[in-house]
């Protein structure tokens, strides 16, 4: 990581550290109008995670354009720009990073950079309802020995034209989806989710929007929201050899269930109102013990597979 990168503000503000650490109550804050990150450098939160990045009033704009902030702290209160990098990880060890979004505190916040969940750390977004936009890439680095887990807080809505949430996998014990450990919804809408891991714990809702592409590419995708229902307008499907799992309740009214090149493995109840599950060229649909649909099943490709145990109502 860089150190030493430059804050210029417009206002003669207190800047945002050059490449500091957090102190003992570990308080950085936007005071007005603009402050910019710039010059390569990084800023290193202390793993005490008293450290936070706050605007002061609802005109105060941080954009960091090529920083890399790292640690545990919490950003909040301002109208926040990423172009640079933002991690939960640093130097100092793994660490938690939280990022409100348009929640309590007013302000909002905009990826248009890259922002890594490392292995061992957590990242937190959201709270109470709130909504962040996702135009750049979210990335999970989990290994097997060091999982990577992002928790929802809150009605969290993830914006997206043309970003991604990458869950590196391949092993879905790797990569985490999960909630704070209250209950918390999280609604994707628009972008892509793919790879492999696992998304949703007995307190998180999950809805995917139209326009939400989610795709086991190659990984095991599992998703595992209890009893809660999995909301699908999007599309969810397998390729790559992938293996996308949906252990539980779905309403797919107006979505696409796809299996094309991979497997969708369903142990739930799916219920497909004006949607679709497809079985497209090389395959699979498998439905395991608590798994059934209703609605309709299309084969839309040479070599798809329907295994024997299958309880469909009332077409296919």
């Amino acid at each position: 990581m860089g150190r030493g990168g430059e804050s210029t503000r417009s206002d003669g503000d207190e800047p945002v550290g050059k490449g500091r650490e957090g102190g003992a109550d570990g308080l950085q804050r936007v005071c007005h109008h603009v402050v910019r990150l710039a010059g390569g450098g990084s800023i290193e939160f202390s793993p005490n995670g008293h450290n936070f990045i706050a605007g002061n009033n609802s005109s105060a704009e941080l954009i960091n354009e090529d920083n890399d902030i790292c640690g545990s702290g919490t950003i909040f209160g301002e109208i926040f720009t990423n172009d640079g990098i933002i991690e939960t990880n640093n130097n100092l060890g793994a660490g938690v990073m939280r990022i409100w979004g348009s929640g309590a505190g007013g302000g909002s916040f905009d990826n248009e950079g890259s922002m890594f969940v490392d292995a061992g750390g957590t990242m937190v977004l959201g709270i109470f309802t709130s909504t962040i936009a996702n135009d750049g890439i979210i990335q999970f680095l989990g290994t097997n020995s060091s999982q990577a887990k992002m928790e929802i807080s809150g009605d969290l809505t993830i914006r997206s034209v043309g970003g991604q949430i990458l869950l590196q996998g391949p092993d879905p014990a790797n990569d985490f989806i999960v909630s704070d450990g209250n209950a918390a919804t999280l609604n994707l809408d628009g972008g892509t989710l793919s790879g492999g891991g696992t998304v949703g714990d007995a307190n998180l809702t999950v809805n995917i929007e139209q326009g939400t592409v989610v795709n086991a590419n190659g990984g095991t995708l599992i998703f595992n929201t209890s009893t809660n229902t999995i909301g699908n307008a999007g599309t969810m499907e397998a390729t790559n050899g992938g293996l996308l799992e949906i252990d539980g309740p779905l309403n797919n009214t107006n979505g696409m269930i796809v299996a094309s090149g991979g497997t969708v493995s369903i142990d739930g109840v799916v219920s497909n109102g004006s949607g679709m599950v497809s079985i497209g060229l090389d395959g699979t649909l498998e439905l395991l013990g608590e798994g059934s649909i209703t609605g309709n099943v299309n084969f839309t490709g040479t070599g798809a597979r329907l295994p024997p145990r299958v309880d469909l109502s009332p077409s296919v």
